[in-house]
């Protein structure tokens, strides 16, 4: 007589469906269902957006009244090298854009590399922005350098981490204003499809708003053309800018200066080394005011969001929060305005998990009195819909509207969130949120090792998995998927029945809805 192995063979049983896999998949490892069709391992991981988070502040670099930690800070995950790399800017003798390379860890940030000079010495700088470039493995900054005022050229630079010492190396500083433009508002975004960093800027004697598309090769980027995303009023304040690669397309949010600062979204495509602007600009002209923006990648939906914030001194609890479909047409929406809960005296940087499709920004409220508070603002995604709330993080706010830095680790899901402390120095907020699951997704158990996005073979529930890879099962016993998708016969919560076991490598997937 044969065997249930013999019968059932690895794999057979019937229910067996072909998914393409999000991540690398074991052989016999568990599978949960994304809402997109795909299949991931089950896995316990932490969320970087998940209200309350637990959230701890420490020293990053100290200062001093003559030397001290300025008000503009920017920071980004490199994920090759897993170093957060935080740019400063100092005010001092040392004066100029500062940055420093750190390991993430679960507790916090740990051996910084040494301080590197980004900019020329002695530069007065502002509007750090910083987006990782994944093809060249490689981080850009871009600033404004100050020469005269208020106003001065836009510069960026290519910064590479050695992992093994957290050092920096860097390529040369770059004017990325055409004709060596005076810049004011800068916003950063990557181009997945074509390999390509895209600065948008606003250009500060003409107004208009400009964009140039640059090539990482190495430590040097180069730039080639330019394009017009506006004809006036792009000059001064904030800037946001995200890229789409559903919709292969950029988007770019600022306040119209000439208009009473009304809030303005609009969206375009990689050309070659252009953009080409199109579709419909929307402009938010039942309110004004709008002075800080920010736009991220929401790559669960495939849309970009874009937030535009009140000045402080003018209401700044109110903004906009707005998706943008872009779709094939580069068609985009602009939002209602809602209530933030707080003041963003800070500039905001707009953040996105996917873990649990939420969005995050940082609140700093209030001035450098006594009693000021940071909070978080969390707005959880449903489609274009956001739900609003938020968590107070501290009470240690910095001097004035200071520009931020926030990075999503995407080993760890934390966010880390670099500011000026009200005593001259660096300090960073430290998001260690609780862990999650994705157990409840459980759909059935891989038949073979499946690549990231390859396609493979998974026993559903309904079916029988039989595999030499399964843990050693005992027959008739009930057995259930665990947080970290190992199999058991512990049934404690958040733990999930999956079915009996036939044979020692064989086990009958109970259906479920």
């Amino acid at each position: 007589m044969s065997t249930l192995s013999d019968l059932l063979p690895a794999g057979s049983g019937g229910k067996n469906v072909d998914f393409v896999a999000d991540g690398a998949i074991n052989n016999a490892q568990t599978v949960a269902l994304k809402t997109d069709g795909k299949v991931e391992a089950i896995a316990t991981a932490s969320s970087s957006a998940t209200s309350p988070a637990t959230f701890t502040t420490t020293l990053l670099q100290a200062g001093n009244s003559s030397d001290d930690f300025g008000n503009v800070s920017a920071s980004v995950y490199d994920v090759n090298a897993d170093r957060v790399i935080i740019f400063f800017v100092k005010q001092g003798p040392t004066r100029g854009l500062w940055a420093v390379a750190y390991t993430p860890t679960s507790t916090g940030l740990t051996s910084p590399g040494a301080e590197k000079l980004i900019s020329s010495s002695g530069a007065e700088c502002d509007r750090v922005c910083t987006v990782y470039d994944p093809s060249a493995q490689k981080s850009v900054v871009a600033y404004k350098r100050r020469v005269s005022g208020t106003t001065g050229p836009g510069n960026c630079v290519v910064v590479e981490v050695n992992p093994s010492t957290n050092t920096i190396t860097t390529g040369s500083q770059t004017d990325f204003g055409y004709n060596s433009a005076y810049v004011n508002g800068i916003a950063l975004a990557y181009d997945s499809k074509n390999s390509k960093v895209v600065i948008n800027y606003g250009v500060s004697s003409s107004g208009y708003g400009e964009t140039r598309v640059g090539t990482v090769s190495g430590t040097s980027i180069s730039f080639s053309g330019y394009s017009i995303f506006s004809t006036g009023g792009a000059g001064l304040g904030g800037m946001g800018s995200a890229y789409d690669p559903h919709s292969d397309t950029i988007t770019v949010t600022w306040p119209y200066v000439n208009n009473n600062y009304y809030a303005v979204v609009m969206v375009g495509r990689v050309s070659g080394n252009t953009v080409t602007w199109g579709g419909t600009r929307q402009t938010y002209d039942t309110a004004s005011s709008f002075k800080k923006f920010a736009a991220v990648t929401d790559t669960v939906s495939n849309q970009v969001w874009t937030l535009q914030c009140f000045s402080a001194n003018q209401g700044g609890r109110q903004c906009l929060l707005t998706p943008s479909h872009n779709g094939s047409s580069g068609s985009v929406t602009i939002g209602t305005l809602q209530n933030a809960g707080y003041s963003f005296y800070n500039y905001p940087v707009l953040g996105f998990s996917s873990v649990d499709n939420k969005l995050s920004a940082v609140a700093m409220s209030g001035s450098s009195s006594p009693g000021s508070n940071t909070y978080m603002i969390w707005w959880t995604v449903s489609g274009t819909t956001a739900t609003y709330s938020s968590q107070h993080i501290g009470t240690e706010v910095p001097n004035g509207n200071q520009s931020v830095g926030m990075s999503i680790i995407s080993s760890t899901k934390q966010n880390i969130i670099s500011y000026r402390g009200t005593t001259e120095n660096g300090r960073y907020y430290l998001g260690n949120p609780p862990n999650q699951t994705n157990v409840s997704s459980f759909i059935g158990i891989a038949d073979a090792a499946i690549s990231d996005t390859a396609t493979g073979s998974v026993t559903i529930k309904g079916g029988i998995a039989t595999n030499a890879s399964l843990p050693t099962l005992t027959p008739n016993s009930v057995y259930y998927v665990q947080a970290n998708g190992t199999i058991s016969t512990t049934s404690t919560s958040p733990a999930v029945r999956i079915g009996k076991a036939l044979s020692s490598t064989s086990i009958n997937l109970e259906f479920n809805s």
